[in-house]
């Protein structure tokens, strides 16, 4: 035995060892309880369960109401009691019921059915006195009865009635700014308190900003913070404190993102074309869309359809494209939209008195000022008031003659003709220039006389000068250019103090070493 006893300490030791040195040890869950399998009933003992089932159920129902009429008349006594509380609100405080909306499951028929046997019973009460609740026992007795005897139509339609009313009540929006004020003060100040207790019990950090959405609410703005932690960060982040920030927000959601985000130009411009496709919209229903709508000689169209306009909004009768300014637009769009502006077609004889008095000619080219008087058609465009618009007419385009002057420019510098007669023509040639050249001679060159020949160029035709070609003529080569001469024939030089006319001066034939001499001289001249 001292073995086997050794042997059970050593188990021990290691079990209790592996036990401490090992890691947590994961438990199995395992059942604990063993379940039977159910017994089959017979016909006869699932009739017998149902039964008593049944019965079950009617008891426990007939406790219920008078649970609830006992709750309900201690809701009363206590309203008799403490009068400044209503009888709901006891009856609520009895139940525990909280005032925050919970999830709601779909409504049933019988819950329509109880809400419209309600509503029916409360319109027999008369004014002052207290209303029925769905909870009272008289509303329950008399809706069990119309329960039965409706039908399966009659309960869908009832049931329809009531997903309306939820709908309404939760999402209808209020008729005037006082009862808007109220229910947005009492669900702030409840949501005000399920986040202090949510703040409480997680200790989650929630703010809370509301503002008024248009300038005609009178609710003031409310912000609440769970803790100052979020005031310190508005004041870090925003540079501003909360108060200042809710200002801001308020100033924004007033005025609107469009007017902030949207330039005028583009609000008018989409104004414009509203206006436009309302307009035209309007006319293909009314003319069915075979005659195209101008509002230019607008009294043609009338003379063509019959069809006038009522109670144009502006003064001026023009196209929505012509109109700059946003004021105008948005007039003109709301009172075509109000059917304030509106095309009306004349009857039969309305329309031939028309075109009698203010078209009295018959033809497709008559215009509207073509009457006998001068006078633009009446009656075609009338304001809000009935007051004669003026519709405006196509501007003709006047011809203008245009006359051809040819300008023939004339120089005022005299000109000097020097007539040299050819030695190979009796014809003679004529040289004009706008100011005399002045021949200079060369650098260490002796002047010329009679014993030396000097030949003077004459060009083949006539070459005219003009003032700053001559004077460019008299500078030096860097700054103006020089006139090509083509020397042809060359005159002698008479001795000094002899005059020679031009007209009988004789011509020699001249050489060709003469003549390059020649335009040698006269180009060396020019440059100097």
């Amino acid at each position: 035995m001292p073995g086997r006893q050794k042997h059970l300490e050593a188990v021990l030791h290691g079990s209790f060892r592996s036990a401490i040195t090992a890691g947590p040890v994961k438990v199995n869950r395992v059942p604990w309880r063993k379940r039977s399998k159910p017994a089959k009933l017979l016909p006869a003992d699932k009739a017998r369960l149902l039964e008593r089932r049944i019965k079950k159920k009617a008891a426990y129902v007939a406790s219920m109401e008078q649970s609830l009429k006992t709750v309900d008349d201690e809701a009363a006594r206590l309203h008799a009691e403490h009068p400044e509380h209503s009888k709901q609100y006891h009856l609520r405080a009895l139940m525990q019921k909280s005032k925050v909306s919970r999830t709601r499951r779909q409504p049933n028929i019988w819950n329509a059915v109880l809400h419209r046997t309600c509503q029916r019973m409360n319109k027999d009460i008369p004014a002052g006195q207290p209303k029925l609740n769905v909870t009272d026992s008289k509303v329950r007795e008399a809706c069990r009865k119309d329960y039965d005897q409706l039908s399966s139509a009659d309960k869908k339609a009832i049931l329809e009635e009531l997903v309306e009313f939820r709908e309404m009540k939760e999402q209808g929006v209020h008729s005037c700014n006082l009862s808007a004020q109220r229910d947005a003060t009492s669900t702030m100040d409840g949501i005000q308190k399920e986040i202090t207790n949510l703040h409480t019990r997680t200790g989650i950090e929630v703010v809370v900003m509301c503002v008024r959405g248009d300038a005609t609410q009178t609710h003031p703005s409310f912000s609440y913070t769970t803790s100052d932690r979020l005031n310190n960060f508005f004041e870090l982040i925003f540079k501003a404190p909360m108060g200042d920030v809710l200002t801001q927000m308020e100033a924004f959601c007033i005025s609107g993102l469009s007017g902030l985000a949207q330039k005028s130009a583009a609000t008018t411009a989409a104004l414009k074309k509203s206006a436009m496709d309302l307009i035209q919209e309007k006319w293909v229903k009314i003319s069915g869309g075979t005659t195209r709508l101008t509002y230019i000689n607008f009294p043609t169209i009338t003379a063509e359809t019959g069809i006038v306009v009522r109670g144009w909004p502006l003064l001026e009768f023009k196209a929505p494209s012509k109109i700059t300014t946003r004021a105008e637009a948005t007039v003109l769009y709301n009172a075509w939209l109000n059917e304030t502006a509106r095309f009306e077609r004349l009857t039969h004889e309305e329309h031939v008195e028309w075109v009698k008095t203010n078209m009295p000619s018959s033809s497709s080219e008559a215009t509207p000022d073509a009457n006998a008087n001068g006078k633009r058609p009446a009656g075609v465009i009338t304001g809000i008031h009935g007051t004669a618009i003026e519709a405006p007419l196509k501007k003709r385009k006047q011809r203008v003659k245009k006359v051809s002057s040819t300008s023939t420019s004339t120089s005022t510098t005299p000109t000097a003709t020097t007539t040299v007669p050819a030695a190979t023509s009796a014809a003679p040639t004529t040289v004009s220039a706008a100011a005399p050249l002045a021949t200079a001679t060369p650098s260490g060159a002796a002047p010329p006389t009679a014993a030396t020949p000097l030949t003077a160029a004459a060009p083949p035709a006539a070459i005219a000068l003009t003032p700053a070609a001559a004077a460019a003529a008299s500078l030096s080569p860097c700054t103006a250019p020089l006139p090509v001469v083509t020397p042809i024939v060359a005159a002698p030089l008479v001795s000094a103090g002899a005059s020679v006319p031009a007209s009988t001066a004789p011509v020699a034939p001249a050489t060709t070493s003469s003549a390059a001499a020649a335009a040698s001289t006269l180009l060396t001249g020019g440059m100097m």
